[in-house]
């Protein structure tokens, strides 16, 4: 939701409005704290954003994942066509996971090649070890700006 407007990411969304209208894009910024200290800043950007956000930060969170694996490692994307509930799939996704869920109903759209691009959402992370005080942070490639984790 956008000032109350619902985003739907089975459909493009003009990124070009006119002056004056808002240009309807999902963001998902998120800060963590933990034991009441901030813990890791997000940011979640594109189609997949919902599904992206949740992914990362159960990597990050529950499986103490750098920021770059927790970003990098395989996601399931976004819903494409809601009328049959099909699914964009990150490639990486073992085959034998994708067929178990097939059998259960889910649909889902895999490229061949890794080398295609499936909008699972984009991400930037930067993280704070409580104990050291380093920062660590990464974000997607496509977004083709470094993470500056200032002192």
């Amino acid at each position: 939701m956008v000032d109350g407007v619902s985003i739907n990411a089975a459909r493009s969304v003009a990124m070009d409005a006119p002056p004056g209208q808002r240009a309807l894009d999902g963001v998902a910024p998120v800060l963590i704290l933990k034991d009441g200290k901030p813990w890791a800043a997000a940011g979640f950007f594109a189609g997949g954003l919902q599904p992206a956000a949740l992914q990362v930060l159960v990597n990050l969170m529950d499986y103490d994942l750098a920021p770059s694996d927790a970003i990098y490692a395989p996601r399931f994307g976004h819903v494409i066509d809601y009328r049959s509930l099909k699914m964009e799939l990150d490639a990486r996704i073992p085959d034998e996971w994708v067929n178990a869920l097939a059998k259960k109903g889910y649909r889902f759209h895999k490229p061949e090649s890794v080398s295609t691009y499936v909008d699972t959402g984009d991400a930037m992370v930067i993280r704070l070890d409580p104990v050291t005080g380093e920062r660590s942070g990464s974000a997607t490639e496509k977004l083709n700006f470094p993470v500056a984790v200032a002192e």
